[in-house]
This record gives structure tokens, sequence and C-alpha cells, in this order.
């Protein structure tokens, strides 16, 4: 299980704008849903440290981790989907106004 997390969270950002807002849309989706399925935070502080600390997207990725965490864990599978749904949303939003600013 932790090869397959490992794929899902580790996706190049190397992408032309829309689809790296995909990608970070992506990327929230996943950790929010490994938060809900009650993996340790610290699982998502090791990855970091050890595997991306030199990626430019390690920051990212830390900010993502931690606004996750600071949600409670929903008591019903739709509370948790709809958790995972508007985590993913709210930063591929955060995404592209941030790609609308650099522009």
């Amino acid at each position: 299980m932790n090869k397959l997390i490992l794929i899902l969270l580790f996706i190049p950002i190397n992408l032309y704008a829309n689809q790296e807002c995909n990608v970070v849309e992506e990327l929230a989706m996943n950790v929010m849903r490994e938060h809900q399925r009650n993996v340790p935070k610290q699982y998502f502080e090791k990855y970091i440290a050890e595997e991306i600390k030199s990626n430019p997207i390690s920051s990212l990725y830390q900010m993502i981790v931690e606004d996750a965490y600071a949600d409670p864990v929903k008591m019903t599978d739709l509370g948790k989907e709809q958790a995972v749904q508007s985590f993913g949303e709210r930063y591929k939003k955060f995404c592209e106004s941030s790609t609308v600013d650099d522009e």
C-alpha cells in the first residue's frame, strides 16, 4: 500500500499552468483522502523530509499536509468524500489564482 500511495502522491509538477493546477488538485485530494483514512500525518512528514526535501514542490506539499490535517476526520463515507472533493477544489482554485497573478 505504501508504494501505491507514493506513486499517487509524487506527480511531476513540470506541466503547463492548467495541467499544473489539475496536478495540485489531485495532490491535495490524495493527501485529504489518506487523512480521512486515518493515515498518520507523520507518514507525509517523513516522505517530505526523506524523498522530496530538495524538490520545489516540497513547501506546497507541506502546506497541503498541514491544511488537510487541520480538518477533522469525517464520520461518514459521504462526509469523507465531500471533504476530499472540496479540499481538492480549494487548492485548484488557489493554484489558478496564483497562476493568473504570475502572468
